[in-house]
């Protein structure tokens, strides 16, 4: 899991999701295959397995060529006085007939090679392609949200939030209309006043990325909330309101390896086709909650698998708290939670990882020092 060599069958995207969804510990592996392995020049190593993959999906390695070309389109409209779309054609076809079908496969080629017989424009494209490090552009091949902002000055002196909160309301509306699917993960408000030389800003981040045509009254309490606690010295004089949406999945590649019969399958549509065959299936929605048993709610895969996941250092499996006595065994902390609930009551939460039963519990201690077992870590 910490060596990857090129010159192996290329994996489909789906295969390097797991990071996703579990956390691997194969830190004993590492040593033995670095020793045999760093002498070669074809094969990236990485401190830990979290770090190849990150840098995997980094440099695209398992990206397609037909995206590839896709962006190069785009890339090289700069340079029509030098690549033009015969080139640009030209160039794919050899590499298809060279049997390259992924983005990883073009270390393969020498970048002299490449230089010599396409070209310096297409081979310094390669070359910031598979080291996005050097480059002063980054390629995302799968789309990039694009941050929604408005800017607004106040018609009249601008001295409280209420009015603020309901011209922001305003706009978010707006932008519900335009794109009533959107869900958003951050929201920012960057306030200018007329006396003060130093702007105030407020950021609101939403980790449960929620729809914004359904939770602009909810987004609009959030943020009066928030602003109540600003303290206006002078009338404001412009506004900025940044939204960020959510990146959408890509499509999932069905066949382990790319083999020519495979096809793409988007999310919605594989929830569907087990729907039809009688398989119920729900995924876990994010809820504006830190509590676990709260953090969370059964969706339809039609409802939220358009969204992008998220990783969680918390386990899969969880349950309802069940009383336990205290642990015997070495206990491990991950996290401390506190918060007020709808009594106004204080309470807090300590969390620990113990191996008991033959297996990774996940276990709380809560503010009356009473432990309690609430997931299995696999």
């Amino acid at each position: 899991m910490f060596a990857l060599s090129l010159n192996f069958q290329n994996l489909s995207p789906t295969c390097m999701k797991f990071c996703d969804y579990w956390l691997y510990d194969l830190e004993c592996f590492h040593h033995f295959w670095k020793d045999k392995l760093q002498k070669n020049k074809n094969i990236h190593i990485a401190p830990t397995a979290w770090d190849l993959v990150l840098r995997v999906e980094k440099i695209n390695l398992f990206s397609g060529m037909k995206e590839l070309q896709s962006f190069a389109k785009k890339y090289h409209a700069f340079y029509h006085d030098k690549v033009g779309a015969k080139a640009s054609e030209k160039l794919f076809s050899h590499l298809s007939r060279l049997g390259i079908q992924k983005v990883g496969q073009l270390r393969r080629l020498p970048h002299s090679q490449i230089q010599s017989r396409f070209g310096k424009v297409w081979a310094d494209f390669f070359k910031c392609v598979l080291n996005p490090g050097i480059s002063e552009w980054r390629w995302i091949p799968y789309g990039e949200s694009v941050v929604l902002e408005e800017t607004f000055d106040p018609d009249f002196e601008l001295t409280n939030f209420q009015p603020l909160v309901f011209k922001c309301s305003e706009i978010l509306g707006h932008w519900a209309e335009q794109k009533p699917d959107l869900c958003i993960e951050e929201m920012s408000l960057n306030l200018s006043s007329w006396d003060s030389q130093e702007d105030q800003s407020l950021s609101l981040e939403f980790r449960h990325q929620p729809l914004l045509s359904k939770n602009i009254a909810w987004i609009s309490r959030l943020l009066e909330d928030r602003l109540q606690r600003f303290q206006f010295f002078s009338p404001l004089s412009r506004i900025r309101l940044s939204l960020k949406p959510v990146y959408h999945k890509r499509s999932i590649q069905l066949s382990l390896f790319n083999k020519e019969q495979a096809s793409s399958l988007s999310w919605m549509e594989l929830a569907e086709r087990l729907k039809s065959l009688g398989f119920e299936s729900f995924q876990p929605e994010l809820l504006p909650s830190f509590v676990p048993e709260t953090s969370w709610a059964r969706k339809a895969p039609s409802q939220v698998l358009h969204l992008e996941r998220r990783f969680s250092f918390r386990p899969l499996i969880q349950m309802k708290p069940q009383k336990i006595t205290p642990p015997n065994s070495k206990i491990y902390f991950t996290e401390r939670l506190a918060w007020i609930d709808v009594q106004g009551d204080h309470c807090e939460r300590d969390y620990f990882i113990t191996h008991a039963q033959g297996r990774w519990l996940w276990i709380f201690k809560n503010e009356k020092s009473e432990w309690f077992k609430q997931g299995v870590v696999e």
